[in-house]
């Protein structure tokens, strides 16, 4: 029997330096904090660290697994959205409710995980069309300078 090779995606390099954010969403079973680092230059996520505010019980290592889970991915160079849309919608008993159709609630640490990483998504976004917004306008200026 002829062995298979397998293919495997190369993982990206940590930089050495990254920038974070932090979001917070309210869930069934407390509040969970979700560290996304960033390339400065790209606005890439390469690493997710996520957390339930209980320590050391069993659905806090399901969070914190996830979190490592899709460091990987973006590590392999996986798109935001396959996540976003693979994590929002999972449901538990444990749903956190502040009001009828909020896009608050979450129906579980999964579904706010994968609500955090939207609302990381779409900061990191604003921020690199602001960051190429100045670039433009500091080119311009430079041309400016040169002319003179």
């Amino acid at each position: 029997m002829a062995e298979e090779k397998k293919e495997f995606r190369e993982l990206k390099k940590r930089r050495h330096v990254s920038h974070s954010m932090t979001i917070k969403r309210k869930t069934g079973c407390g509040n969970l904090y979700c560290d996304f680092n960033y390339d400065h230059d790209t606005f890439i996520i390469g690493r997710v660290i996520s957390r339930l505010g209980k320590s050391g019980s069993c659905r806090a290592s399901y969070s914190e697994a996830i979190g490592e889970l899709m460091s990987l991915l973006f590590q392999g160079g996986y798109d935001p959205e396959i996540i976003i849309d693979r994590l929002k919608g999972i449901r538990c008993g444990t749903d956190y409710v502040v009001e009828k159709d909020s896009p608050d609630n979450s129906h579980s640490c999964s579904d706010a995980i994968g609500k955090a990483l939207e609302e990381a998504v779409e900061i990191l976004a604003e921020m690199k069309a602001k960051k190429e917004e100045k670039d433009k306008e500091k080119e311009k200026e430079e041309k400016k300078e040169d002319k003179k």
